[in-house]
């Protein structure tokens, strides 16, 4: 964890530094993708130490407040991080198929992000409403539980509960995964047709239509085990023992976090403009 966090923090730090000093160039691809290392340095600084610190100590030490915020903070740096993965996607497609077209700006970028975080504090809004701080004594009744508690979602009811997950998953997950696919497959079969005489540059078209497959699995494998978890959890959480349970959440967590390392690199340093100024 310490690891990945690290990664995940630094490689996405160098991102923000590098288009600090490309500030002049204000193009919707470098703006989109500084708000991209932005928001996963966000999802590492919200969800790595606290997750992991509540996961270890089987307990919430972070008080209160703080049970109230943090799932709501963890939500939206995570689906503003994917969001903007979509943007991305629909803006490099819009360049490729309109090539000569000058009609994204950066006044669209920053429109396209004020639209995304809307979004996110929209659709995570129900979080910090539905959570509570459950002291564990009162729930299993030991004495040697005193003093202890536990953050938890709180809803009124289950399907509440199974909604708010399926939503997520649709949101986070399938369109996303959808719009990443059909983007991407466009792009290259676009690129493929463009270059389909040029035989000295089909190597350079393989290369991007392998990085650009590379960005769709990289998605999909990353987030598939945390989404699967929760709704696997939510349906029925017998299905996983409680001697294995923190471990399944950790490998799956993890594997989330791996994406905030993998983006730098898919998104900036295999990007030529970005490289040079690193």
């Amino acid at each position: 964890y310490t690891f990945v966090s690290l990664l995940g923090f630094m490689g996405n730090l160098l991102i923000l530094t590098a288009l600090m000093r490309k500030r002049n160039q204000k193009t919707i691809v470098n703006f989109l993708i500084g708000n991209l290392a932005f928001s996963d340095i966000l999802v590492v600084l919200f969800c790595s130490p606290f997750t992991l610190t509540s996961v270890l100590l089987d307990q919430w030490v972070f008080g209160k407040v703080m049970c109230h915020i943090m799932p709501f903070l963890q939500c939206v740096s995570v689906l503003v991080s994917t969001l903007i993965l979509i943007s991305i996607a629909i803006v490099r497609y819009h360049m490729i198929k309109r090539p000569l077209s000058n009609s994204l700006t950066a006044n669209h970028g920053y429109f396209l992000i004020a639209t995304v975080w809307t979004l996110g504090f929209a659709i995570c809004s129900p979080l910090p409403v539905f959570h509570s701080l459950v002291e564990l004594q009162e729930t299993f009744g030991s004495e040697t539980l005193s003093s202890r508690y536990l953050c938890v979602e709180s809803w009124p009811s289950d399907s509440y509960r199974i909604a708010f997950t399926i939503s997520l998953l649709l949101v986070q997950y399938i369109l996303p995964l959808v719009c990443l696919t059909v983007s991407h497959t466009s792009v290259c079969r676009s690129i493929s047709c463009g270059l389909s005489s040029k035989e000295n540059r089909l190597e350079e078209t393989e290369m991007i239509n392998l990085t650009l497959t590379i960005l769709i699995l990289v998605f999909a494998v990353s987030w598939m085990p945390l989404h699967l978890f929760h709704v696997v959890t939510d349906f029925s959480d017998n299905l996983i023992s409680n001697r294995h349970f923190k471990l399944v959440y950790c490998i799956c967590h993890l594997l989330g976090m791996m994406s905030c390392c993998l983006n730098p690199i898919l998104y900036g340093f295999l990007n030529n403009g970005i490289k040079a100024d690193l």
